[in-house]
């Protein structure tokens, strides 16, 4: 319906218009134009107006000043134009511009004058030039702030909210809101419902608050506050901090040096490019730290924490926890509770502490710390340091607390240590060393030139391949010194037995220390010693030299041309096949040559020797005592008295039948007894002299 026209003066004129499209023009001057019903257009001009639409969707245009627009019960479009100019929407679905000046802009009425019929609306509102304050007011408006600091509040409603230029403060408000704060240092409140975020230019503050939010920092140094519910945060470009609030939170650093920190819940945190700074709390977390040289404390918690590359610092906390380090040169430190640790890449440091844990070192030169608890630990690629349990010399050392633990070294020259308790110890390939320490431990050197030292307590071991050194210390051991030219030291014990595996064929070393202890040789050229005890040492195949030493010791040279000695004690002496020399040391000896043209010399003591079958020769010495031979003139046996400086022959010695018939020699301080043997039938070559 056609309307009114009506121009004003440049004084402060006042115009309303009834029904019709109506046109209202104030000119200058503070004018107040009021439009009625119908679909009318404002225009106040120059000056400080106050216009106010009514009914129908009016064209409201503030001009120059500070003018009051009002836009009534319908879709109104206002525009500030120049000046600090407040605009109210008034109801409906209002498009507001505030224009250049410092503008107040809401989209519904909050004058307390809303008249009955006017409802909300979902406004569009622009800020313009300015430090504007903006106010979507109820339903879902858009809002853009434009150039200035602006104020921005969604209020009720799902909205479209853009801060523009300069630093802008902006508040969702309830809602599920879409904010983007634009360019220059932000504030940015989500408010209630699932909002979704982005800081865009400039080092933002964004907090998503209530709902399940998604949240975006953009460029530059952001904060960002998950709040309440399950929030997705990412930091973007530059050194972000990031706090996720309550709720099972997923949070991503981006590039930049980042701080993350979760709070109650299960999280999702991700470091990503840079040197990043990443705290769980208590819940289950999973946390990454992505390229570069992270630090990841998982906290209380069943947590999974990697590293990635970098060389990582990442700390477990409470609970059975999975750490991995990935490349680098990482530091893990498990925590209590029974853990999963894996170093990766790169020489790691790896502290298992509490609980019975699992432990791969991976590649590198690591130093792997079972610390308390029943470990497993395997060192993996490279030269590794690997401890079972607590260092004897550690602050935290319980002598009381024994830990089984399982050690494995893998490739590289690796040094295990078990300390206290019943340890599972395994060297791998390479030039190894294992140290038991207190309990009964297996311990496998495998292939290499390996150390093995069993400790106190009843230990096995097992050099494997390789010329291997083994020293078993205390308690009642086993020995196996496997293939390779192995030196194997058994230390003391009631039992302890020193043994070499049965399929060895190399030349080995054997010092079975104190104790009763039982060696063998096996097939190889081996040197066994028994030391305190009443020994048993079988030399097997191979040319042997076997040494009982002290106390009363069963040797047998067994396979090959042996050398045995009984040394101090009653020993037995037992040459075995081959052409062996038999010594019996001091004390009462007995000496079995057994098949072989043997050597057999009592020296000290008095001694019984039997040759056996072959061309044995017995020896008589100044300080051999009294001996008695079992069985001479077997095989041409002969006697070798060339001690005594003898001239002339058999008739210069003092050669008498004892009463049993046997032919006694006797130079006074030493004799030597033929059993059943008439000694008128001795001649000189029954003799070396």
């Amino acid at each position: 319906m056609t309307g009114q026209i009506k121009i004003g003066t440049s004084g402060n004129d006042t115009f309303s218009t009834g029904g019709g499209d109506d046109l209202l023009k104030g000119m200058a001057g503070d004018d107040s134009l009021r439009a009625g019903y119908g679909q009318d257009t404002l225009n106040g001009g120059d000056g400080n107006d106050y216009a106010h639409g009514h009914k129908g969707d009016d064209s409201i245009l503030g001009g120059r000043g500070d003018d009051t627009l009002v836009g009534g019960q319908q879709d109104d479009t206002m525009r500030g134009g120049d000046g600090n100019d407040t605009l109210y929407g008034d109801g409906h679905n209002d498009s507001l511009t505030g224009g250049n000046g410092n503008d107040f802009i809401t989209g519904d009425n909050e004058r307390g004058t809303q008249s009955p019929g006017y409802d909300t609306g979902s406004d569009t509102i622009r800020g313009g030039n300015g430090d504007d304050t903006l106010d979507g007011g109820a339903e879902a408006d858009t809002v853009h702030g434009g150039n200035g600091a602006d104020s921005i509040d969604g209020g009720t409603g799902d909205d479209r909210l853009t801060g523009g230029n300069d630093r802008d403060t902006i508040f969702g408000g309830a809602g599920a809101d879409t904010i983007h704060a634009g360019n220059d240092e932000d504030y940015v409140e989500g408010g209630d419902n699932a909002d979704r975020i982005g800081g865009g230019e400039g080092a933002d503050t964004l907090y998503g608050q209530d709902g399940d939010d998604t949240v975006h920092g953009g460029n530059d140094d952001d904060l960002i506050y998950g709040g309440e519910g399950n929030d997705s945060l990412t930091g973007g470009n530059g050194d972000d901090t990031i706090i996720t609030g309550n709720g099972d939170d997923t949070a991503r650093g981006g590039n930049g040096d980042d701080f993350i920190e979760g709070a109650d819940g299960n999280y999702l945190l991700s470091g990503g490019e840079g040197r990043d700074t990443l705290f769980g709390q208590a819940g289950d977390d999973t946390i990454h730290g992505g390229r570069d040289a992270d630090t990841i404390e998982g906290r209380d918690g069943n947590d999974s924490l990697t590293g990635h590359t970098g060389d990582d610092t990442i700390k477990a906390g409470e609970g059975a926890d999975t750490l991995r380090g990935g490349e680098g040169n990482d530091f893990l430190d498990g925590g209590n509770g029974a853990d999963s640790i894996a170093g990766g890449g790169g020489d790691d440091t790896v502290f298992a502490d509490d609980g019975d844990d699992r432990v791969h070192g991976g590649s590198g030169n690591d130093s792997l710390r079972g610390f308390h608890g029943d470990d497993t630990i395997h060192g993996g690629n490279g030269d590794d340091r690997v401890f079972g349990g607590v260092d004897p010399n550690a602050d935290a050392f319980d002598p009381t607390e024994s830990d089984n633990d399982s050690l494995t070294g893998g490739n590289g020259d690796d040094h295990l240590f078990g300390y206290n308790g019943a340890d599972t110890i395994r060297g791998g390939n390479d030039d190894d060393t294992l140290e038991g320490g207190n309990g009964a431990d297996s311990l496998a050197g495998g292939s290499g030139n390996d150390e093995i030292f069993g400790g106190t307590g009843g230990d096995r071991a097992h050099g494997g391949n390789g010329d291997d050194m083994i020293r078993s210390f205390t308690g009642d051991d086993t020995v196996f010194g496997g293939n390779g030219d192995d030196v194997i030291i058994s230390g003391v014990g009631t039992d302890d037995l020193a043994e070499i595996s049965p399929d060895e064929t190399d030349n080995d070393l054997v010092r079975a220390g104190n104790g009763d202890d039982t060696v063998e040789g096996q097939t190889g050229n081996d040197t066994l010693f028994g030391g305190n005890g009443n020994d048993r040492l079988d030399g097997n195949d191979g040319d042997d030299i076997v040494r009982g030493q002290n106390d009363n010791d069963s040797l047998n040279g067994n396979g090959g041309d042996d050398t045995v000695y009984g040394d101090r004690g009653n020993d037995t002496v037992r040459g075995g096949t081959g052409n062996d020399d038999l010594y019996g040391g001091d004390d009462a000896d007995t000496l079995q040559g057994s098949s072989g043209e043997d050597y057999l010399d009592g020296q000290r003591g008095d001694d019984v020797l039997e040759g056996g079958n072959a061309a044995d020769i017995f020896v008589l010495t100044r300080v051999g005592g009294h001996d008695f031979v079992l069985d001479f003139g077997n095989g041409n046996d002969r006697i070798d008295v060339s001690a005594f400086n003898v001239n002339g022959g058999v008739d210069s010695l003092n050669i008498s039948q004892n009463g049993d018939g046997d032919a006694v020699i006797d130079f006074g301080s030493a004799s030597l007894t033929l059993d059943d043997v008439d000694g008128e039938t001795l001649t000189d070559s029954d003799f070396i002299f």
